[in-house]
């Protein structure tokens, strides 16, 4: 039990943020219509980008916290794009089988892709920044 109070404490950033994605990703595509703010071209790209980008930088801080590291190996790194990565197909996946007004689509799965590798590329330039860094982690 210690150890799962442990790992909700450490990530519990990315898990609310992964919760939001999965709502988002499974509610009627008719409500996300009339969520559509921004009127440009391919704006939910952006939005997949931004949201992965946000969910791998949380992801990545819980993981240093989980784990006491400092300085994240290329195997870390790779561990947290896969992860997000393999979160970002999932959720293309439930939308093609279990929902009826969404679609998988393979340019959505690309834009999560480039959120999750760019969030590990930008992070440790992100948290020399004393506030990102204490939201983050």
């Amino acid at each position: 039990m210690h150890k799962l109070k442990h790992f909700i404490i450490c990530f519990y950033k990315a898990i609310l943020i992964g919760i939001l994605i999965i709502i988002l990703s499974i509610i009627s595509a008719n409500t996300v219509n009339k969520i559509n703010f921004i009127h440009i071209k391919n704006a939910d790209k952006i939005v997949h980008f931004l949201m992965y980008f946000g969910f791998t930088l949380f992801l990545t801080g819980g993981f240093k916290k989980y784990y006491l590291i400092n300085n994240l190996s290329l195997f870390n790194r790779l561990i947290i794009i896969i992860s997000g990565i393999l979160f970002g197909a999932c959720m293309e996946i439930i939308q093609l089988t279990f929902t009826k007004t969404r679609s998988a689509e393979f340019y959505d799965f690309f834009a999560n892709t480039l959120g999750s590798i760019m969030a590990i590329l930008f992070y440790s330039f992100l948290v020399k920044n004393k506030f990102i860094k204490k939201i983050l982690e």
